[in-house]
């Protein structure tokens, strides 16, 4: 057998791909997609398969309000800031191989399936109202006439006695069909039947409120790791959470415009972990089936789960806390579930602070 004859190979790549979405009842952009040097190969071989997807940058950038702080501009970009020192790196990068026992490097690496993920960086712009309008886009409200259709459904299932399910008789067999399989597969418990690693280098969330436009809060992720190896009788899970730091964005107590005043600002961390060097969270998580050889027939406890959480540091200062609960009730919850319109109130009772100085004194003249 050849097994280094290509049987089928297929390349796929796209330099550049935009995609504009405008509002549904106006001709003005909502978000406009851009994706740089997509690209896959799969290649098919006697008895090995192989898959390989990238992705060099993505970026979604929105139009409902004009930012002046570049790092604002996007609704989510994995394009560094301009003023840091990281590196550019692809986005997505996946190694998917599939391969059966009877290939000649089998004995090599033991393992069936192998899927390894590279996540580069990725820094998202939370805005309520775009991601409110996008989700209305994306999910619009029923009709009415769809609500009432649900309705009488719903009603019909009520009213409608089912007959219990009956047990299937063949159901009683099946202990003794995975009896018959599990011989096969412990022909050799070192066969990893999938091998999954996913890394992540850097995630980072930056709120920004609704109505001022400022940046308040800024969520940092880096360095995650993620693996998962099973194998006949057994299954681990090993993840591994990096630094994760919460700062503040608004210089407080002398709170700035971070959207014009971009350039003052100092992040302020107000959780962060205590030992740069170390990860915040180790967690190792172990099944056995109890016919494997390693299972605790004494305590008959197959299962366990070790979590190591490194030293956490955390700065509070009330008022910047009070803030960031508050974003998450009431900008992020209320936005984040199609077709809720609970906001409507919260939109309309900071109008009175918007007003400008021309309108106020315009006011009190009418007054006097």
């Amino acid at each position: 057998k050849n097994y280094e004859a290509i049987k089928a190979q297929l390349s796929f790549q796209i330099k550049e791909l935009k995609l504009t979405i405008f509002h549904t009842d106006q001709l003005d952009k909502l978000l406009e997609l851009e994706t740089k040097n997509f690209r896959m190969q799969s290649q098919s071989q006697l008895g090995k398969n192989t898959v390989y997807v990238k992705l060099e940058s993505l970026e979604i950038q929105d139009y409902l309000f004009q930012y002046t702080n570049p790092d604002l501009k996007c609704l989510l970009t994995s394009i560094p800031p301009k003023l840091s020192d990281i590196e550019n790196a692809d986005l997505i990068e996946v190694h998917v191989t599939i391969m059966d026992q009877d290939h000649p490097n089998f004995k090599n690496k033991m393992t069936n399936n192998q899927i390894i993920a590279q996540f580069g960086y990725l820094y998202a712009n939370f805005k309520p109202k775009v991601i409110r309008d996008t989700l209305d886009f994306f999910l619009p409200p029923p009709s009415i006439e769809t609500e009432a259709e649900i309705e009488t459904q719903q009603g019909e299932e009520i009213i409608l006695d089912k007959p219990p399910q009956l047990v299937k008789k063949n159901s009683l067999n099946q202990p003794h069909e995975r009896d018959e399989r599990d011989i096969s597969f412990a022909e050799n418990l070192n066969v990893t039947t999938l091998d999954l690693q996913i890394n992540f280098k850097e995630i980072c969330l930056r709120l920004v409120h609704m109505k001022t436009h400022i940046c308040l809060n800024e969520l940092a992720v880096r360095e995650t790791n993620l693996k998962i190896v099973s194998k006949p009788y057994f299954t681990e899970f090993v993840g591994n959470l990096g630094n994760v730091q919460l700062y503040d964005t608004t210089n407080y107590p002398n709170t700035i415009d971070s959207n014009l005043e971009y350039e003052r600002i100092r992040k302020y961390e107000l959780i962060g972990v205590g030992e740069p060097d170390k990860n915040l969270l180790e967690i190792i998580y172990r099944d056995y089936d109890v016919k494997h050889p390693e299972a605790n027939h004494e305590t008959q406890k197959y299962s366990f789960v070790i979590v190591n959480v490194s030293t956490v540091r955390i700065n509070y200062i009330q008022k910047p806390v009070l803030r960031f609960i508050d974003y998450i009730v009431h900008q992020i919850v209320p936005n984040v579930v199609p077709h809720n319109h609970s906001h409507t109130k919260h939109d309309e009772q900071p109008q009175m602070t918007l007003r400008t100085k021309e309108q106020v004194e315009e006011a009190e003249n009418k007054i006097k």
